[in-house]
């Protein structure tokens, strides 16, 4: 028998920088995330006793688009 139970809750953020030209707006976001990771794994058979694995951990990173770069023209 193998079981695997994941928690893992966590948040995203949205930084941006924006430049003004005339009647253009030019800017640039970034999407970084956090992510802590609770869980564990149980392994059991007919010969072994039940075994327990924390497999818990952090994680952080950028969504699948690194940066993602806009213009916008203002009438």
């Amino acid at each position: 028998m193998y079981e695997q139970v994941i928690y893992s809750p966590g948040f995203n953020l949205v930084l941006g920088l924006n430049y003004k030209l005339k009647n253009m707006l030019i800017g640039a976001e970034i999407q970084p995330y956090f992510r802590q990771e609770i869980g564990f794994t149980k392994h059991s058979s007919n010969t072994h006793p039940i075994e327990k694995e924390d497999i818990s951990g952090f994680s952080y990173g950028f969504s699948n688009f690194p940066v993602m770069f806009s213009v916008v023209y203002q009438f």
